[in-house]
């Protein structure tokens, strides 16, 4: 069984809403499918946990609107991840013990130590076999994926007919490397004197280092990097585009304060051929042939399927 890329402790908690343990025969079941129940017990668990995640966004009674949608949403989930559960199954899928524990050894390798990994495991309100369970359900998601919706190759027309329907994806517009000082609004003498400092040949990093109160870029020499200048403000941008590289702007005034511009580099605008652009939009157009063929197949199984949602609050709103 291969690695799975999604396969990682950063999903713990979306993980959690993939792992109900489906029980038949339940005296107190939220819903069925295809006979097999979704026990009140179950359900109340994956919704503890989640408000354990994000307890502010449950704040409330648990009968607001706000609240009862979201454990529609939940229920949707867990049903639809039985179904995929028993779409696996019926296609053969077999994950073993040791599949499993392969990808838990993988996840707890990423942790510094054993007691981090076990402290990021409570806080996500899980055990161990809760892990498990939901691990288990990720290896059964992508063998039915692999299983139903093989690898499609696109035809050399498709992949230009899509670079033809949005070239603007390959187009990369010119950027210009930028550095600043930039000073209060209230406090243009200092910047009229650092700008004299800077003409009569002052290093500007070092300036930027010592008066910017934009710390970010001071600490950095006032390096802002490489950007197109649209992420700027119209009146820094306006006079960092009439620069020249090399060249140093005399005081610009925005809303932020006053600045003191130094154009390093500049990139001109860039556009991808269909050639470089290729196996980006074959990668593409392949996930998105694969997605289809996935949801296609889980559509067919749903509308074959006998679906029952037993909590009359649960059932979607009309």
């Amino acid at each position: 069984m291969k690695t799975l890329s999604r396969l990682v402790l950063s999903l713990i908690v979306a993980s959690m809403l993939m792992g109900a343990t489906a029980c038949s025969g339940s005296s107190d079941d939220v819903a069925t499918v295809n006979g097999t129940s979704i026990t009140r017990a179950d359900f109340d668990k994956v919704f503890e946990m989640a408000k354990a995640q994000n307890p502010g966004a449950f704040e409330g009674s648990e009968e607001s609107t706000m609240i009862l949608e979201y454990k529609r949403s939940l229920l949707d989930t867990l049903m639809e991840n039985e179904l995929i559960r028993q779409a696996a199954e019926e296609e053969g899928a077999d994950i073993s013990d040791a599949d499993v524990q392969e990808q838990i050894d993988a996840i707890v390798s990423g942790f510094a130590d054993q007691a981090t990994f076990d402290q990021a495991l409570a806080d996500a309100g899980m055990t161990m076999d809760d892990l498990r369970l939901n691990v288990r359900d990720q290896l059964m998601y992508q063998y039915l994926y692999d299983k139903v919706a093989p690898a499609v190759t696109p035809t050399d027309a498709e992949i230009a007919a899509y670079y033809e329907e949005n070239m603007e994806q390959f187009a990369t517009p010119a950027q210009s490397q930028l550095s600043h000082i930039l000073f209060a609004t209230d406090d243009k003498a200092t910047a009229e004197k650092v700008l004299a400092e800077l003409k009569g040949g002052a290093d500007f990093a070092e300036l930027a280092k010592q008066y910017s109160i934009d710390t970010g870029s001071g600490a950095n020499g006032g390096d802002l990097g490489l950007s197109s200048t649209d992420a700027y403000v119209t009146e820094f941008a306006d006079a960092a585009d009439a620069l020249k590289v090399g060249e140093m702007s005399g005081l610009v005034e925005s809303q932020f304060g006053w600045h003191i511009i130094l154009k390093v580099d500049e990139q001109p605008a860039a556009q991808q051929t269909l050639e470089e652009a290729s196996a980006t939009i074959s990668n593409t157009l392949g996930q998105q042939g694969r997605n289809d063929a996935f949801i296609a197949y889980m559509d067919k199984f749903k509308a074959d399927s006998e679906i029952v949602v037993l909590d009359e609050t649960l059932k979607a709103s009309e």
